[in-house]
Order: C-alpha cells, then sequence, then structure tokens
C-alpha cells in the first residue's frame, strides 16, 4: 500500500505535465509561492479512513492552486483554466489521465474545487482555489 507521501508524490507528477505551472507544484507546504504554482496537501478535517475490515483506506487531499497575484486582471482566466474540466491546463484532466498514479493506488479522481478566490499564504494574498482529491488505496 502506497504512502500518504508517495500519493502526494503522485499527484505532484501528474501536475507537472501542465505547463502552466512551469515546474512548481509542491507535494509539501511552502511560504514562498510564486503563481502559478500547487502544493499537494492533506484535506481539511477527516482526510484519511482506514478500512481495515475491506483492507482499502481512502485518502481525501486538496491541492491549492494558486494562479497569481490576487488583483492582477488575468487572475479569473488562469484559474478558470485550472477548472476547466478538459483541455492543457485542466486539474481534472492531468489527474484523470493517470487516475492510479502510475500504478500506486486503486484510483485518484478529482471530486470538486472550492474556496475560488482570494487565498492568503505567510504575507502574500494570491488568486485561486482547492482541488478535492479522493484516493482510494488498498
Amino acid at each position: 500500500m502506497a504512502t500518504i507521501s508517495q500519493v502526494r508524490a503522485g499527484i505532484r507528477t501528474r501536475l507537472l505535465t501542465i505547463a502552466a505551472f512551469d515546474g512548481k507544484v509542491y507535494d509539501k507546504m511552502r511560504g514562498d509561492i510564486t503563481p502559478p504554482a500547487a502544493i499537494v496537501l492533506p484535506a481539511p478535517g477527516t482526510f484519511l479512513v482506514y478500512r481495515t475490515s475491506t483492507g482499502s483506506d481512502d485518502l481525501q487531499l486538496n491541492v491549492r492552486v494558486f494562479a497569481s497575484h490576487a488583483h492582477e486582471d488575468s487572475a479569473q482566466d488562469i484559474l478558470d483554466a485550472f477548472i476547466n474540466r478538459t483541455g492543457v491546463s485542466s486539474v481534472y484532466a492531468a489527474i484523470d489521465a493517470d487516475p492510479t498514479l502510475g500504478g500506486i493506488v486503486d484510483y485518484a479522481v478529482v471530486t470538486g474545487a472550492t474556496d475560488y478566490g482570494s487565498l492568503t499564504v505567510g504575507a502574500l494574498e494570491l488568486f485561486g482555489c482547492d482541488f478535492v482529491i479522493d484516493v482510494a488505496m488498498s
């Protein structure tokens, strides 16, 4: 069974296929973000449910995507490209292209997006949103 670190790294690998991130995809929290960028983190609240009777664990991760600085005119256009279900900048399409993350999980699927708008990271105010990714591991 994959570790949480391996799953975060697998999602990072998929997101690196999005050229707009220009390699700025992280599987650990950072304080120095230059958008566009993404960080893969455990979801708030209960992010792991152990299923010992079936041998499968359910994991929920958030991909926090930063499109631009909060007050740039292009912020919404950039973020909308990440949110689209299809296209070269689509977070959904990047994960959907390899839902087993290279064979380390049963599946990973983007189930939604939340918190569209201004996000604060340290002293920075950035424009972005969180993508919710459900992962099943056995």
